[in-house]
């Protein structure tokens, strides 16, 4: 058991250490194959440092040591005034506490399901209101966020756990909203039986200008594609 303990407390540590450069980190080209921050170990580091330290008790001393990292993710993420009159964003911290934190959820760590561990899922998702994913960046660290659609695969579980674990419920990033084109009620009109302001709606003539709409709209782009070719 004391081995267990102080193996925890090692592994905090080195997890403490790694984070805090994490918040001053901006990875350039010069460090590719030559930094350990951008080798595809990062992401196995921090899913066994989840998955070990979602073990330790909510009294232990681990427990106490741990939510005091979450808090200093919390506020390296959340400070307003964090990079902005430099540009340099602290969006490699932002990418690894987003690793970290999914895997917490997904191991139903108790160190997350405390205040500390909400405030710093809420914080997650602030900065992500104001984060884009540059492909300079993405492409520096492929070993271990691949691209952007592995990117948005962790965002997913991120969102997904959050719900079903703490049952934060966060709303879709603009970008990410689909935009649907309305279908437009057509011939709306009262019938006699009806008390009035009653309405009908013809659902099946519905159906036939949805389908001429569709029909028109494959025929445009087929001129369109006619007139470049």
């Amino acid at each position: 058991m004391f081995y267990v303990l102080d193996f925890q407390i090692q592994l905090l540590d080195v997890l403490q250490g790694y984070f805090r450069h994490a918040g001053l980190y901006h990875p350039n080209a010069a460090d590719l194959e030559n930094s350990t921050y951008l080798s595809s170990a990062v992401r196995h580091f921090l899913n066994a440092c989840a998955n070990i330290l979602s073990r330790s008790k909510p009294t232990s001393s681990v427990f106490s040591h741990h939510q005091d990292l979450l808090q200093s993710l919390a506020s390296g993420l959340g400070s307003t005034h964090t990079g902005v009159e430099t540009g340099t964003l602290p969006d490699y911290l932002f990418l690894s506490s987003l690793i970290y934190v999914t895997e917490l959820l997904k191991q139903r760590s108790m160190a997350i399901i405390t205040e500390t561990g909400r405030e710093l899922i809420l914080t997650i998702f602030q900065y992500r209101l104001r984060f884009h994913p540059r492909d300079d960046i993405m492409e520096m660290m492929s070993s271990w966020i691949k691209d952007p659609s592995a990117f948005d695969r962790v965002w997913s579980d991120f969102v997904f756990y959050a719900a079903e674990l703490l049952g934060i419920v966060l709303p879709p990033i603009a970008e990410e909203v689909t935009d649907f084109t309305p279908v437009e009620c057509v011939d709306i009109q009262e019938e006699p039986q009806h008390t009035s302001g009653d309405a009908v709606i013809d659902f099946g003539r519905i159906g036939d200008q949805v389908a001429r709409d569709t029909a028109s709209t494959r025929l445009s782009q087929e001129d369109d594609d006619w007139a470049t070719t």
